[in-house]
């Protein structure tokens, strides 16, 4: 029971809200009006015919046409040229809110070793509109496209150039790393060379060693050929005294035994003799033999030929390490000229980085984007309360009867409706001065004392136009639901549609032409005038003219609905 209970209100719910055809088709055709007027703002990938003032205080170079040729071939841009003043110029132009955005350039003459211009490009851009940030990032590109070309024809070194360039430095850095590889090898090899002579040194300085025991011992066979000399001596002495003794003993007819025994001591030195002599000859072709080997051997001729080597050997590693060194700084410069090469494929060379200068100011400083947006914000706060309190408003008096009472009074039907004009008008902006005091003390927004009284008129003029609006709403409209969605089909638009919030460059051409003529764009448009623009009296005086003929338009329009309706 109670699901069916719950299912029979929800179509009575449903039933009620599409009992006024109105809202059947309001409910279908609003969201696709807001669908739509929010896809017209994004249709075009870039805004379109931007107002630019193309300004140069020197001479028309190259840079100027190259920048002015880049706007023109643009869809985005449409130009003004002027000459001299360019900053006066173009103030005046963007606190008249005719132009954008101004660019002036100038060239300066640069002598070196190529005649060519040094080029400033200064943007300057009305950042009180959302279109100053797209466009100037499109003309800091534009620059420095032109300074690419620029650097291409000033230092002739064009991108196939560089790659060439950098090709024929790879072969030569392969070359010469080449010839290094080959150096090291021979550098170690003679460090080699080196350590093996160091060693034979040292086996030399041994057999030196060696050789002066070989000295002694000659020496020592020198003596022991003496001693054999010596006993040589004695020996022939001895066998001289034997003689003596031989002839003795014949001489005194000794007995043959004496005799005998005399010869054979005679023959034992005879023997020993022999022995002595073919010892000392040993001896003697010994020494004679070590002598000649020892005279053949010089080895401090070897020793300084060894010391000779060593050094020539060091000097020529000590070079071939400069040299080596030499060639791997080489490299080293190779290998930055080869990075340095590869820069400048894509990036400007150097000497050469900014041969334009791009600057880009926003024309009212740096102020809060705040200070732009709150004329703005006030005015579409005021869109809304005005349009949906004046319509639902009306509705609910006329649907509890509120409205006929009044029209069966003596009060005249003209009364009744500049009384709901004036009613809703006072209501709408009794948030004003609670949003001037938010934005002086919350945002810092500075309003002069003397712009509050023109800045008030211009806001309950406004008012009074959305008033209107939503009165012609509540007339045709028979319930609260209806008026809110017919509101809301009224007031997106508008608001997306008046080039306050969003670019107006950006909306098809065929949109552009009536932004200038929208009631919020109107009025935004003078209140900027007392935050920031400067508009002359006779544009004041036509903006404030459109906006009195929007109000009396939509009076009529409001009176031919409310005087058929009011009755019923």
């Amino acid at each position: 029971m109670v699901r069916v209970k719950i299912v029979s209100m929800i179509l009575k719910d449903i039933l009620v809200f599409f009992r006024d055809y109105r809202s059947f088709i309001l409910l279908f055709i609003t969201p696709l009006v807001i669908a739509g007027s929010i896809g017209i703002v994004y249709i075009n990938s870039q805004p379109t015919d931007i107002h630019v003032i193309l300004c140069s205080e020197t001479e028309r170079t190259d840079m100027y046409y190259k920048v002015r040729q880049s706007m023109v071939d643009s869809d985005m841009f449409w130009i003004t040229e002027k000459d001299g003043n360019c900053n006066e110029t173009i103030g005046n132009s963007i606190r008249a809110s005719d132009a954008r955005m101004g660019i002036i350039v100038n060239s300066y003459p640069f002598y070196g070793e190529m005649s060519h211009y040094n080029s400033s490009v200064q943007i300057i851009y009305d950042n009180a509109k959302p279109i100053g940030m797209v466009v100037q990032s499109h003309l800091s590109l534009i620059a420095s496209q032109a300074s690419k070309e620029i650097i291409n024809s000033t230092i002739g070194l064009a991108h196939d150039e560089i790659t060439s360039t950098m090709s024929e430095v790879d072969v030569s850095l392969e070359k010469i790393s080449s010839y290094l590889e080959e150096l090291k090898a021979l550098r170690n090899d003679l460090a080699e060379l080196k350590n093996d002579i160091s060693e034979t040194i040292q086996i030399v300085e041994r057999i030196d060693d060696m050789l002066i025991s070989i000295d002694y011992m000659i020496d020592d066979l020198d003596d022991a050929v003496g001693d054999f000399e010596e006993v040589e001596d004695q020996i022939d002495d001895a066998q001289s005294r034997l003689g003596l003794i031989l002839a003795t003993l014949e001489a005194l007819n000794a007995s043959q035994n004496v005799k005998d025994s005399v010869l054979d001591l005679s023959t034992t030195l005879n023997h020993m003799k022999t022995t002595t002599t073919n010892t000392k000859n040993t001896l003697i072709n010994s020494r004679n033999q070590i002598r000649n080997i020892r005279n053949q051997i010089n080895v401090q001729e070897l020793l300084d030929a060894m010391d000779d080597m060593e050094t020539e050997l060091n000097r020529i590693i000590l070079e071939l390490d400069a040299v080596i060194s030499l060639i791997e700084d080489s490299i080293n410069d190779i290998n930055s000229i080869k990075d340095y090469l590869s820069e400048q494929v894509d990036v400007v060379p150097q000497g050469y980085e900014e041969p334009i200068k791009t600057d880009v100011v926003g024309y009212f400083g740096n102020q809060n984007y705040i200070n732009f947006m709150f004329p703005t914000i006030i005015i579409t706060i005021l869109m809304w309360i005005s349009v949906f309190l004046s319509s639902i408003a009306f509705i609910k008096q006329r649907n509890q009867g509120i409205i006929k009472r009044m029209s069966i009074s003596p009060t005249r039907t003209l009364t009744i409706v500049i009384e709901k004009i004036f009613v809703y008008t006072i209501i709408s902006l009794l948030f004003l001065p609670l949003i001037f005091l938010l934005g002086i003390y919350g945002f810092g927004i500075e309003i002069s004392p003397y712009s509050i009284l023109p800045i008030a008129f211009i806001y309950t003029i406004a008012s009074m136009t959305f008033v209107l609006q939503g009165l012609t709403i509540g007339s045709i409209t028979k319930s609260e639901n209806a008026a809110t969605l017919c509101s809301l089909m009224l007031v997106v638009p508008l608001m997306f549609l008046s080039g306050t919030f969003f670019p107006e460059e950006s909306l098809p051409s065929l949109l552009k032409w009536s932004v200038p003529y929208m009631p919020i764009n109107i009025a935004v448009t003078m209140i900027s005038g007392f935050f920031f623009y400067e508009f002359t009296i006779d544009y004041m005086v036509l903006m404030m003219g459109r906006l009195f003929v929007y109000l009396f338009v939509y009076s009529v329009i409001a009176w031919m609905f409310l005087s058929k309706n009011i009755k019923k």
